[in-house]
């Protein structure tokens, strides 16, 4: 199915429900275009709308013949909220190629099947956002990965990225050192504060603060006294937990969240299942009990370790009553884009009108965000199901072109270091490719 939406482009693939709307088939290529005078059949299905018993299928069909531009344009109310098929079919006389009657009519196309295209119809509450893909979660050689500021961002580009926050350990300053490197960049890409936050100085604690005004590990590093004097009156009134359970240890990390939500960010519970010292580096009983309590804004359900664990649980508190979002993370410490921990093998959908920080945010509490695993190359993607269906679909038909055509922007951001005269020039031109794209594909 890929390669039938390389092939033709489908301008809106994005839809409003059960509303009439015009859709046109754009072939990309001689080898997909269709015959001028030709009628074509086009049939539609929605994926929960038919039947196995195939005399029973529930489909529309309509005839149609290409118009001036050589596209088929029909309108169609597509039925409620799910993914919906074009199937394509050509008449038996356009099965000849060019040159059919010089090979004595051996080559012709094989069937009647043109195209398979896939497509998303919306609810009016979801219609009009986009599903946009980012990073919460990486490092640099700032603090202990393996590429400077530049080359991280660039990578996260060349991987269709729309958002990222650097998070190095300890630190919100190379986030703040990529804001200003790139403040002018022509790149439709939103760059965030970010840091991951520890306790100071055992490190104990692992939380990210996404998007937040300023940095709460800078505010420990400058306050210490103060912000133990904080924890100490947290755990004064927490109520009483479980035994298992350490209190000064959870006093930090709602102290750690507290203040993240004072600087405006989002906060992250990271990593659970990560092995330290052999030990999953978050207690399964304190995991349910931060969740419980919600004392993090979201999880981190997919990581560079052990994601089946962390999805696992997640899955059991939700059938206890303790949900909680969900985000997908590379915790990257290498973003070449060839290593496993490359930016494509996890990443989070967010569901949004806009990308800019306060409402990628805003959407992530509502519960409008998807954790995404790809790094075997299979896409397993996980969240409330209406937002990870829609996450798929894109990840299907969408991110396969919207990154090839992101590729040369990471190149040019990551020579930002040593940026050439025309970098900016060549940055402009692909950025208003892949935005043409998107806006096409989305219809908004």
């Amino acid at each position: 199915m890929i390669s039938a939406v390389r092939n033709y482009l489908v301008t809106p693939s994005v839809l409003p429900a059960d509303r009439e709307t015009e859709v046109r088939v754009h072939p990309t290529g001689e080898n997909t275009a269709f015959t001028p005078g030709s009628a074509y059949t086009v049939r539609i299905y929605g994926e929960n709308t038919g039947t196995l018993r195939f005399d029973r299928m529930v489909f529309s069909e309509y005839t149609v013949t290409p118009d001036e531009k050589g596209d088929l344009v029909f309108s169609h109310a597509f039925l409620g909220e799910q993914k919906h098929i074009i199937k394509i079919l050509r008449p038996d006389s356009d099965r000849d190629l060019r040159f059919t009657a010089i090979n004595y009519g051996r080559r012709r196309r094989p069937s009647n099947d043109t195209a398979v295209l896939p497509v998303y119809s919306l609810a009016e509450d979801l219609y009009g956002m986009r599903a946009w893909k980012g990073e919460l979660h990486c490092h640099t050689i700032l603090s202990d990965g393996e590429q400077d500021v530049c080359h991280t961002v660039g990578n996260y580009r060349a991987g269709g990225f729309d958002f990222l926050a650097i998070t190095d350990h300890y630190l919100m300053e190379p986030s703040e050192e990529a804001l200003e490197i790139f403040r002018d960049a022509p790149v439709s890409m939103t760059l965030t504060r970010g840091e991951e936050v520890h306790h100071q100085p055992t490190e104990r604690i692992h939380a990210v603060n996404f998007g937040g005004r300023d940095s709460v590990n800078r505010y420990w590093r400058n306050h210490p006294d103060r912000v133990k004097a904080e924890a100490e009156a947290i755990m004064a009134e927490l109520p009483p937990l479980p035994d298992s359970v350490d209190r000064e240890d959870y006093a930090y990390r709602v102290w750690c969240s507290r203040k993240t939500h004072e600087f405006g960010g989002l906060s992250l519970l990271c990593h659970p299942h990560w092995i330290w010292a052999d030990m999953n580096f978050v207690p399964d009983f304190v995991t349910e009990q931060l969740i419980r309590d919600r004392v993090y804004d979201c999880l981190e359900l997919t990581n560079n370790t052990t994601n089946d664990m962390t999805v696992d649980l997640w899955s059991e508190l939700r059938s206890r009553g303790a949900d909680i979002p969900v985000v997908g993370c590379s915790d990257s410490h290498n973003t070449n884009l060839e290593h496993m921990e490359r930016p494509a093998a996890r990443y989070s959908y967010v569901m949004a009108k806009s990308r800019d920080t306060e409402s990628l945010i805003e959407a992530v509490k509502a519960g409008r965000s998807a954790a995404v695993d790809a790094a075997d190359r299979r896409i397993w993607v996980f969240g409330p199901y209406r937002i990870a269906k829609f996450a798929r679909f894109i990840a299907d038909a969408f991110d396969p072109v919207y990154q090839k055509l992101c590729e040369p922007q990471g190149f040019l951001l990551a020579e930002y270091y040593d940026k050439q005269p025309d970098t900016d020039t060549l940055l402009r031109l692909h950025d208003a490719r892949s935005e043409e794209y998107a806006r096409s594909f989305y219809g908004y």
